[in-house]
């Protein structure tokens, strides 16, 4: 029988989980009860057992709410788990229990879905003392040519890769939904607005669903969350049309993908996470709030709010550890122009993050998409002998046909950094490591016509955090190649030498 309903983990920390539940898909019932089962486990992924029972929380159907609020017979609720252990694994069960409907018969109890999930450590440790902290990164996924291989992926690591390579938690940067592109784009009936928005939802999060529901997840939003260089509707994009056209498809639009934004992916502005004291992460939002580029009035253009800004820069320069900055878009760019506007042409806010970054007392690693090609770079901050270490990982899923000749890439080299003129940090030569700067590309098509491109193979990465003897924090990073297989049914790592992983220390 088709079951559509979903468990998706969102945060976690030492002693708690988020775990969000429901049905994007519009013909599903919503039952007068549910239950969630959470039970203690000794991994996780797909073929998990259970082991000592933890809790069993009762849910009123009636109060899941609409994730689109104008659109269809959908419902979500999330379910705060409190009281967990510091890294353990979790199995949770979605179940409908028994019920009567008013027939002569009752509904049979039903497992809806599942998903495992593992606690923060208290600590990083070595990496003979313990697992080390595996955070998976991605973007950008189209799901036209994915057939699964995404979730494939991730559970093939789950299930054999090394404790190195087992994701416990994941950080997906955005585009995690493409809203912009087809022709249904272009229709100028309100509801139909909203319903394309909430099946492109529905679409993504069943073929992604494999990867959701195992580990903790933090997303961002980029532009295809909304539509191609949001907020601005520059450019020839034919399916952007109606947004010039018609200024209420433009407004229902914009506050569905916002009900996408908040409800669905559970997006904030910022959100930071503690190990101990040994590495911090912040997670910041650079593109639901940013305003449209104006010339004229440089000081009213803004990729985030000024509050967040400046909670930004505190965290940056009050830096105890070494810090983890995860972003939608690279620092390390040249300024995109009018028609894919990026962190660098929003000159004034990009110059203070990169000021407060000649400041820091510790290493940045900056986590990134949105480029369509994957890369590996670092620049010295500044007189303050720290290093900014960059990983971008995208695509998941590329784009097709037409669409995909004009979206493709090739990883790219920025030569000299920083591209604007910067108080804290000298124009210097990028550097990238040798062997491991890019993920490979590939060609499309044929010899002739709109089908033959090149395009970046689709990757995410995963990055192993640990001590080293020393007690610095080392990062090993490696590079996945979904859609290739190894004899051991995971995904081919993409670095040219046989199990070389590339290592960072955080300083």
């Amino acid at each position: 029988m088709r079951n559509n309903w979903s468990i998706v983990i969102h945060e976690v920390t030492q002693t708690t989980a988020a775990i969000w539940f429901g049905t994007l898909k519009s013909d599903m019932r919503k039952y007068e009860l549910f239950a969630l089962h959470v039970h203690e486990t000794k991994s996780m992924g797909a073929g998990t057992e259970s082991s000592a029972h933890v809790t069993t929380i009762e849910i009123d159907g009636r109060k899941l709410k609409k994730p689109f609020k104008g659109s269809g017979q959908r419902f979500y609720g999330v379910e705060f788990l409190q009281g967990l252990k510091p890294g353990c694994c979790y199995k949770v069960e979605l179940h409908r229990p028994s019920q009567d409907i008013g027939l002569p018969s009752f509904i049979d109890a039903r497992q809806l879905s599942f998903g495992s999930f593992r606690t923060l450590p208290e600590k990083l440790t070595t990496k003979d003392f313990a697992k080390p902290l595996v955070v998976m990164l991605g973007s950008c996924f189209y799901p036209d040519d994915d057939d699964f291989a995404v979730g494939q992926a991730y559970e093939a690591l789950l299930a054999s890769g090394k404790e190195e390579e087992k994701p416990d938690i994941k950080f997906l940067t955005g585009d995690q939904v493409y809203l912009d592109i087809g022709l249904d784009s272009l229709s100028p009936v309100y509801q139909e607005v909203q319903e394309r928005i909430a099946e492109d939802y529905a679409l993504s999060w069943l073929r992604l669903r494999r990867m959701l529901r195992h580990g903790g997840t933090w997303m961002l939003a980029d532009d295809h969350e909304f539509w191609n260089n949001y907020p601005h509707t520059t450019g020839k994009n034919p399916y952007l049309w109606m947004l010039h056209a018609n200024r209420t498809i433009k407004e229902i639009w914009e506050k569905s993908a916002l009900d996408g934004v908040k409800n669905v992916q559970r997006i904030l502005p910022l959100r930071q996470i503690d190990i101990s004291e040994q590495i911090s992460f912040l997670l910041a939002d650079t593109r639901t709030q940013r305003t449209e580029y104006n010339k004229s009035k440089p000081s009213e253009n803004r990729f985030m709010s000024e509050t967040d800004l400046s909670e930004l820069e505190g965290w940056i320069t009050t830096l105890t550890c070494p810090g983890v900055l995860v972003l939608s878009q690279p620092l390390i760019v040249k300024p995109g122009g009018e028609i894919d506007r990026n962190l660098a042409d929003y000159h004034e806010q990009y110059s203070r993050v990169l000021e407060a970054l000649s400041k820091c007392a510790h290493d940045v690693l900056v986590l990134s998409g949105d480029v369509h090609y994957g890369r590996i770079s670092n620049i010295s901050l500044g007189n303050s002998g720290r290093t900014l270490h960059e990983i971008i990982a995208s695509p998941m899923s590329n784009l097709t046909g037409i669409d995909g000749r004009f979206a493709a890439s090739k990883s790219k080299k920025i030569k000299t950094f920083p591209p604007i003129k910067s108080e804290g940090i000298p124009k210097q030569e990028v550097n990238y490591p040798e062997h491991f700067w890019r993920v490979s590309s590939q060609r499309t098509g044929g010899i002739f016509g709109i089908g033959d491109y090149t395009k970046t193979k689709e990757h995410f990465s995963t990055l192993a955090f640990s001590l080293n003897p020393d007690g610095q924090v080392i990062v090993d990073v490696k590079t996945w190649l979904l859609k290739e297989k190894s004899r051991s049914g995971k995904p081919r790592e993409q670095f040219k030498t046989p199990n070389e992983v590339y290592s960072i220390t955080l300083q």
